[in-house]
């Protein structure tokens, strides 16, 4: 296997697993945030 599919490949895979923990995390967040203002209001 070339090393430029295998790194398109690993790169494609790795930005399957991070971009959904990184929405996950920025839900969270904002959640949070909501709920954070909303003990203010």
């Amino acid at each position: 296997m070339p090393q430029g599919v295998l790194e398109k490949n690993f790169l494609n895979y790795t930005s399957i697993f991070l971009f959904p923990n990184r929405w996950l995390i920025a839900s969270r967040f904002v959640l949070g945030l909501a709920e954070w203002l909303g003990s203010w209001v």
